[in-house]
């Protein structure tokens, strides 16, 4: 499954990049509010977070000894729950962007760990 997946992650990686981008060329205007500012830097930054975690996930998983797969799981939720909602309020194409790839990693993350059947 992660490597199936491997091409939209990578689809989804350049539009991480590319609101990087976006969001530089935004924090360099002085007219911009301090407000929108920090929704612009906090809704990269998670996404940005978050898009390795599904990776990580498959490594931890060989281990079952191990307790760090439910804290990812719970991590990737916060970083959703951030995510979303300040990409939602950014303007322009980078919105779509941003959320498209934090739901895309989020449900990555969500459906490997349902398939490991690891409880903790």
């Amino acid at each position: 499954m992660i490597f199936i997946s491997l091409p939209i992650a990578l689809a989804c990686a350049a539009l991480i990049f590319w609101a990087w981008l976006v969001t530089a060329g935004e924090l360099g205007e002085t007219q911009l509010a301090a407000w929108r500012r920090t929704i612009s830097l906090v809704s990269v930054t998670a996404a940005t977070i978050l898009a390795p975690l599904p990776y990580v996930l498959v490594f931890l998983i060989n281990d079952p000894h191990t307790r760090w797969v439910g804290w990812i799981e719970g991590i990737a939720g916060g970083l959703t729950a951030v995510a979303l909602p300040t990409s939602l309020m950014r303007k322009g194409a980078t919105r779509w962007a941003l959320a498209l790839a934090s739901i895309f990693f989020f449900l990555l993350t969500s459906f490997l760990y349902a398939v490991t059947g690891l409880t903790f």
